[in-house]
Formats: C-alpha cells, sequence, structure tokens
C-alpha cells in the first residue's frame, strides 16, 4: 500500500485514509534512523543519582552512513550526451552549470544522507524563470511528507503523488482568553492525466474539512517530481535504507547498541578497578593516619600487613568482543572499517584496495545504478522544460578509491604497448584535456625541431667559415 486505480476527484479524505498506517510507520523508522545518526542513541547502563555516567555511546551508524555517502559523492559527477559536436559541448556545460548553481555537491550529499536513512528520495524540480543562473531549482523534499499512490497491479505506473505538512499556530480563545495550539495543514496533490499533470493544492484548520485553494496544470507528460530508491526492494514501491534490514529498529537486537553497552561496561570496570586499592589488615581503621607524603600511612602496629589489590586481567576478551561487534556492524552494512588497515596503508596495491572494499563497491554500484538514473532524469526533465533538448546524459562516475598513481601510469604505458588503448583515453583517464595537452605536445615538438635546425644551422656556418669535416659531424646529433 498504498494502492489506488483512480484518483478520488470529490473525496479528498480518502487519500488520507489509504496512507495514514503506511506513513506513520515510515515516519518512525526515518525518525528512529536520523536519532541513531546524530548520535541520540539509548544509553545502555542505568545512571542513578548522584552515580557517575560510565556510558559511553560510538555512533557507528554515522560512520557507516557517512561512508558510503562519500563514495557515492566524492565530487559532482560528469553529464555526458550522445555526441562530440560543439552544440553538445555546450549542453553538457549548461547541465553541469545548472547542478553547480543549484550547490550541486552540497545538494548530491544531502541527497546521499537521506536516502541512506530513509530508503527513498523526492526531488522536486521548480522553474524560476526570473533567474538567468539557476532556471530551473532542484528542490530535496522530506521523505517524511511525500506519499505515492500506484496502480495496484503496476508498481511504475503512478496515480499520483502526495505531499502533506502541517503548521502549529498559537492562538487565543475569545471567550477565556486562553491560549491552545491548532494545527493548519497543507497538501499538495500531483496527479497524473497522461499527456500532463494536475497540481492540487488543499488546506485545512483544526476541526474542519480540506478546502481546494489552488489548481494548476503541468504541461508535460512527466511529473514535477522525480523519486528513486535508495536500495532496491522488490516487493516494495519504497526502497531500503542503508542501516541493513531494520537494523536499529527496538525491537530488534541493535549491533549499534551492543557496542555501547560493551564498551560502556569496559569503561565502568576501568573506573572501579583500573586503580588498586590499598588493604590493611592487622589495623583498626581509626588507627591509620594518611600523612601528605604520597598518601602514606603511618600509626600501623608492627604486625600489620598492607596489601593492594588489583586487577588480574587487562579486559583483553573484552576487548576483542567489542571489536568483534564493530566488525560485524560494518558487515552487515557493507562497509569496511579503515581504522583497522591503517597500519597497512602503504603496503596495499591498488588490486589489494579493490579486493578489501569488494562488498562496498558492489552495494555502491547498485546505488549509482539507482542514483545516476535519477540525476540523469532530473538532468533531461529539466533540458526538456528550458528548451535545451531532449537528448537524455549518461552520467559518469570517478573512481571512489585511492589509488597508486605509480601503478596506474604503469598499466597505461603497457596498454598503449601493446596497441590496446590509446594516448588520448590514456589521458583523459588521468584526467588531462587531450585538446589541450596535445597542442603543447605539438608547441613542444615545434620547439626542438627550431632548435635542432638552429644547431644545424650554426654548423654549417662554423664548417663554411674554415671548420672540418670532423668538427661539423660531432655538432650533429646523430654523430
Amino acid at each position: 500500500m498504498p494502492e489506488l486505480r483512480v484518483y478520488p476527484e470529490n473525496s479528498p479524505d480518502a487519500l488520507d485514509e489509504l496512507v495514514t498506517l503506511e506513513r506513520a510507520g515510515r515516519e518512525a523508522m526515518i525518525d528512529h534512523h536520523w536519532a541513531y545518526y546524530d548520535g541520540q542513541q539509548k544509553q545502555p547502563l542505568v545512571v542513578r543519582p548522584g552515580q557517575s555516567n560510565d556510558n559511553i555511546i560510538i555512533n557507528l551508524t554515522r560512520r557507516v552512513v557517512d561512508q558510503s555517502v562519500a563514495m557515492l559523492f566524492a565530487e559532482l559527477p560528469t553529464f555526458d550526451l550522445p555526441g562530440d559536436s560543439d552544440e553538445i559541448k555546450a549542453r553538457e556545460k549548461q547541465i553541469k552549470a545548472l547542478w553547480e548553481a543549484n550547490q550541486g555537491e552540497v545538494l548530491l550529499h544531502d541527497m546521499g544522507v537521506a536516502g541512506a536513512l530513509a530508503g527513498h528520495n523526492f526531488v522536486k524540480l521548480v522553474p524560476d524563470p526570473e533567474s538567468q543562473k539557476r532556471p530551473m531549482r532542484y528542490v530535496l523534499q522530506n521523505p517524511r511528507y511525500c506519499s505515492v499512490f500506484w496502480q495496484p497491479d503496476d508498481m511504475q505506473q503512478i496515480v499520483c503523488y502526495r505531499i502533506a505538512w502541517g503548521q502549529r499556530m498559537t492562538q487565543r480563545e475569545a471567550e477565556n482568553g486562553r491560549q491552545r495550539e491548532t494545527r493548519d495543514q497543507y497538501r499538495q496533490d500531483i496527479i497524473n492525466e497522461g499527456e500532463y499533470w494536475r497540481i492540487r493544492e488543499w488546506r485545512r484548520s483544526d476541526r474542519s474539512d480540506w478546502t481546494q485553494v489552488m489548481e494548476d496544470i503541468w504541461r508535460y507528460p512527466f511529473a514535477p517530481i522525480v523519486d528513486w530508491q535508495n536500495l532496491p526492494h522488490p516487493e516494495r514501491y519504497y526502497g531500503d535504507p542503508d542501516l541493513a534490514a531494520s537494523a536499529l529498529l527496538e525491537s530488534d537486537i541493535n549491533l549499534n547498541d551492543a557496542v555501547n553497552f560493551v564498551a560502556s561496561n569496559i569503561n565502568r570496570i576501568l573506573r572501579h578497578h583500573a586503580h588498586p586499592k590499598s588493604l590493611a589488615f592487622g589495623v583498626q581503621a581509626d588507627a591509620i593516619v594518611e600523612t601528605a607524603v604520597d598518601g602514606l600511612w603511618s600509626g600501623l602496629p608492627a604486625d600489620a600487613r598492607v596489601e593492594n589489590l588489583e586487577m588480574q586481567s587487562d579486559l583483553d576478551s573484552s576487548m576483542r568482543f567489542l571489536e568483534f561487534l564493530e566488525r560485524t556492524f560494518y558487515a552487515q552494512h557493507r562497509a569496511v572499517d579503515l581504522s583497522s588497515v591503517k597500519d597497512r596503508v602503504g603496503q596495499l596495491t591498488n588490486f589489494a584496495l579493490r579486493t578489501m572494499f569488494k562488498d562496498a563497491l558492489d552495494k555502491l554500484q547498485t546505488k549509482r545504478t539507482l542514483y545516476g538514473n535519477a540525476l540523469s532524469e532530473l538532468s533531461w526533465r529539466a533540458s526538456v522544460i528550458l528548451g535545451w533538448g531532449d537528448e537524455q546524459p549518461t552520467v559518469a562516475w570517478p573512481n571512489p578509491l585511492p589509488f597508486n598513481e605509480t601503478e596506474e601510469v604503469a598499466t597505461a604505458v603497457q596498454e598503449m604497448g601493446a596497441q590496446i588503448l590509446s594516448r588520448q583515453t590514456a589521458a583523459e583517464a588521468r584526467g588531462r584535456d587531450w585538446e589541450r595537452e596535445k597542442q603543447r605536445m605539438e608547441e613542444e615538438r615545434d620547439t626542438e625541431q627550431a632548435g635542432l635546425g638552429a644547431v644545424l644551422a650554426r654548423a654549417m656556418r662554423d664548417f663554411d667559415r674554415g671548420g672540418n669535416e670532423e668538427d661539423t659531424e660531432r655538432m650533429r646529433p646523430d654523430g
């Protein structure tokens, strides 16, 4: 749910009835994920009044989400159109400039985090004809407010989108002068009419029905909103979040909570037992006199005995169990714990690095497919609306991993020697502008040839002035 065959023209409450339970469940999931991402996690140990707080929160949730987003959107991807004409290159620059005008890298980061926590993304296209720099705005929507209605037998056939939100207001009652809080609700329905989309806006206050306040026509066959899954789920319209299989729902075993519990217990044990405790035998407590010399005792009987109570363990098993839980958390979320390989970074080859990130790269490829299609669709729809053309761009992604440049260059040299790689492709793979580099190399070759000509001309002049052929041969480059 929510499935819908036909938009209810005369019953605005019908959409509310269909979406209430589904939306409440998604909102609870999104709120819970955001709380853990922001570090608002459950305190594992009870803290009594006057007791020290030994709780430790290790926010692995934020770490795996940020790592996933950083790999997906390390930088703004490039948008390629079919063809290589000057007109095509100009349009590619227009598309890139539009993303940059929409604060592309920040917007993409926000898309990545929102999708990783909510499982689904919604971006609205808002034309801004008054702006020359940003004629189209890409507006990221709050997924809590968005609902989609689709055909019962085909989830890809959208019947309508619904965006609903509320605004709290404080009013003073005229009768008794008391203040009460009210909530005005707003709603926008984006309805599929086949060749165009109809947009209706509604409003209602407490204790009132929906009232239509606006209707407009979106005169394009595509909707003014693009939505997509963060990770695919074959049996649901909405995608999966990065947080694996409801790993943070309170009813399930929460590995982040387990990590925090073990770390907090270790902290409490260390607070109570990290320092040796001195025990005195054969003496009354009131007979012990503490001196100012490093806490030494005096006044002890001759037959008294003092011993230290020390920990007999360095908590090695507890620390290894903590590391096991952290590794399992990363593995469950198909992420890599970089702290586990920091001492071996200089020894890793490009192949070893890809092997270590294999699971994360597989997950990244899935996300690139979904997000790439969405970015391409946003760019295409904006181009059509702005009159730039109707070719759909493809998204070219950068390498998400650090790499050994010496290995990369050596591999390129070998492939060029085997005649399976062109110099232009090798230059572009290294991030060089081939046309510019080609021009510079030609200029350098012309300079070298001019220098060689000057050497030969000088040699000939010297010969004409009485030099001998041996001197001339010695001055030639191949002599």
